[in-house]
This record gives structure tokens, C-alpha cells and sequence, in this order.
């Protein structure tokens, strides 16, 4: 972790993600969903075998921002894996409180993907945020829900299928959750 990781982390209430707090701790503590955590074990894997690198793009919204940032996963002679994440674009939003770590919260949890930050509605779709909000009727409710990263079908095939072509997995051309139009 580096300077940029920390600043990133403070401007984005992610004051306990960052050094010393965060470092010996395993990954596995970071990832509660169990598909994130089989597809992670997969891709780590691969790379511990020789398979080159991984990169791909995902989203990392804020209240405020959508982000889209690229990681690039490779493994180093010592067997271990370096992670290494940048922006690649960012568009200002409105306010979208559902987002804000500070909102007062229910017992309710709503799914959010982590990749490309959808969530789910009835009739299997999973729709940006501020789409899924009065689909879902959440201002409706009060606290809002918790959220519960987790992934959508869409990310979880595109990343699985990455793991059967290193070739496209290299490339950096996978993108989960690209920005919308603005």
C-alpha cells in the first residue's frame, strides 16, 4: 500500500482500511461474499500456476462519484500475488445517500454488486443505483438498508470466463460495470 492507497482510502470513509490497521491481515477478512471469495481463490490460483497476469475494470462508487478503476493482479518469484489498483475515469453524481457510510442504516440488507455496483430488482435485472432506488421504493423506507457487496450473475460469468482465456484476461479489455453516458 502506498500514499495514493491511503489518501484514496481516507477521502472515501475508509479510514480503517488504511496502513498499519489493514496490513497481515489476510485478504480473506476483506471479502465477506462467498462467489467473490471462490472467484478471487480461482484467479489467485491461476496466477500462483504461471498463467500471467489479470487486469481488468470495475467500479468503485462513492455518494458523490462513480469511479471506474483498473486492477492488475500478477504473482511475483516469491509465490505471492502484488495487487495493483488505478483510476481510469470518474463522473460527479448527485448525492446518492444509499452510498454514504454515514447513513443511519435498518437491520434490512439490500445486495450491491461490487464490481460493477448494480443492484437487484425483481424480475432478475440488476439496474444502477439511482434506477434501483424508486424501483425498489427505498426513500420510501426509513433507515435505509444495509448493503451487502456481493456479485451479479453478469460480473461473475465475464470474470470465470477470464479465467479459461489468459489471453483476454491479460488484455485488460474485461470491464465490469462500465460508466454510463453522461
Amino acid at each position: 500500500m502506498n500514499d495514493a492507497w491511503s489518501h484514496f482510502a481516507r477521502a472515501n470513509d475508509g479510514e480503517h482500511l488504511v496502513p498499519p490497521g489493514i496490513l497481515g491481515q489476510s485478504l480473506w477478512t476483506s471479502i465477506a461474499d462467498q462467489t467473490t471469495r471462490q472467484l478471487y481463490a480461482a484467479l489467485l490460483k491461476r496466477l500462483r500456476n504461471g498463467t500471467g497476469p489479470a487486469r481488468f475494470r470495475f467500479r468503485c462508487d462513492g455518494p458523490t462519484q462513480r469511479r471506474l478503476l483498473e486492477m492488475q493482479l500478477a504473482a511475483t518469484v516469491a509465490g505471492e500475488v502484488e495487487f495493483h489498483t488505478r483510476l481510469v475515469a470518474s463522473q460527479a453524481r448527485e448525492d446518492v445517500s444509499l452510498l454514504d457510510a454515514e447513513a443511519p442504516r435498518s437491520d434490512a440488507l439490500l445486495t450491491i454488486c461490487g464490481w460493477c455496483m448494480r443492484i437487484p430488482i425483481p424480475a432478475d435485472q440488476w439496474l444502477e443505483v439511482e434506477s434501483a432506488i424508486p424501483e425498489l421504493g427505498l426513500f420510501e423506507e426509513s433507515p435505509l438498508p444495509m448493503l451487502s457487496h456481493g456479485m451479479c450473475p453478469r460480473c461473475y460469468d465475464t470474470m470465470l470466463a477470464s479465467l479459461d482465456d489468459p489471453n483476454r484476461a491479460r488484455s485488460g479489455e474485461i470491464t465490469l460495470g462500465a460508466l454510463p453516458p453522461v
